[in-house]
């Protein structure tokens, strides 16, 4: 056996044999979350890995069944497994994490941030030691698994070329829903209806006709709303905004200049005292960090592998539940106005 298999096996074992509560931890790392393993105390019983981290690392990326296991490993596991390797700031994220696992799919990364105590590159650090490419891929991870379907291949006919990027697609939209915050969102949904003011609204990238066509919903829904094409005059809208106005942002995959364009809109908008909204779905932390209220849904899907571009399904499928919600506080859809007089 070699010498980092073996201290890669031998400290498993330590861990599961020696940690507080045993038989817990042990269901905890086979099921993936079972309560009543103390992580703190663990976090003591497996200080001497950090000795032997980059043996493990070597070990696990040489053999490729090991790395194919560890990939594998549920978002909580990966989380446990990095942890001898962290900055003390990301031990301080990762225990606010690991203490309420369920919580985090309802939450984005600048609110992680502030209530781990900690900056929002400590998160984002700390989500790469575990193993995933951003938060969003983390957040879909530890909300649960969702619909899978095989990847395309080469000798694939037309017929089954289209059929998995149509189930790409779903796969994007599921994954956005199980990473959705509904209190948040039917918090906004209520903003919109009940805002005294004006709706600026702002696409970027593929995201510019989403915001389009949400922008003619809310007029239709008796909501002033405006929103203007070129980055310009979307400034200058956004300096015009003040208490009782709303600057909506959204944003698909796109250019670090149209995220640097949303960025100083929401910055403008909230400095004359309207209320800020970023939708994405990538990260993008510096308009994330500045909205009131940011919301990322996903790009999953085998499209980007593929053409080059994310698909903009989850923020299709996003912005038109929104809108349909809204209707409803807005007594526009019948159900929802028939109960109201009945009341």
């Amino acid at each position: 056996m070699k010498k980092s298999q073996s201290l890669y096996a031998g400290g498993m074992k330590y861990i599961l044999e020696t940690a507080p509560g045993t038989d817990a931890f042990r269901t905890a790392a086979e099921e993936d979350g079972s309560p009543g393993c103390n992580f703190l105390l663990l976090r003591r019983k497996i200080g001497f890995l950090l000795k032997i981290e980059k043996e493990m690392v070597e070990y696990w990326t040489k053999d490729t069944k090991v790395f194919k296991e560890v990939q594998n490993m549920p978002a909580r596991t990966k989380i446990i497994a990095a942890y001898p390797s962290l900055s003390p700031a990301e031990r301080q994220a990762a225990d606010f994490i690991l203490s309420d696992p369920d919580a985090v799919p309802h939450l984005s990364i600048k609110q992680i941030a502030a209530r781990a105590g900690v900056s929002m590159p400590t998160v984002t650090r700390l989500v790469r030691r575990a193993g995933y490419s951003g938060f969003t891929e983390l957040r879909i991870a530890l909300a649960g698994s969702f619909t899978k379907n095989k990847p395309v291949a080469s000798g694939d006919d037309d017929g089954e070329f289209f059929s998995k990027l149509m189930l790409g697609q779903m796969r994007s939209v599921e994954a956005a829903l199980k990473a959705a915050d509904a209190e948040r969102i039917c918090a906004l949904a209520k903003r919109l209806v009940t805002s005294t003011g004006c709706v600026l609204l702002c696409g970027a990238g593929a995201a510019a006709g989403i915001a389009e066509s949400a922008g003619s919903a809310l007029v239709e829904l008796g909501i002033r709303a405006v929103c203007p094409q070129k980055p310009e005059t979307r400034a200058a809208y956004s300096a015009l905004l003040g208490e009782g106005d709303t600057l909506f942002c959204i944003r698909s995959e796109g250019s670090r200049e149209s995220a640097q364009q949303l960025t100083e809109c929401i910055r403008t908008a909230k400095k004359g005292g309207a209320y800020t909204v970023f939708v994405c779905n990538e990260p993008c932390i510096s308009a994330e960090s500045e909205a009131d209220c940011s919301i990322c849904t996903t790009c999953e899907s085998d499209i980007r592998r593929l053409l080059g571009y994310a698909t903009s399904a989850s923020l299709v499928a996003f912005t038109e539940a929104l809108l349909a919600l809204t209707a409803r506080y807005a007594g526009k859809i019948p159900e929802n106005a028939y109960r109201g007089r009945m009341q």
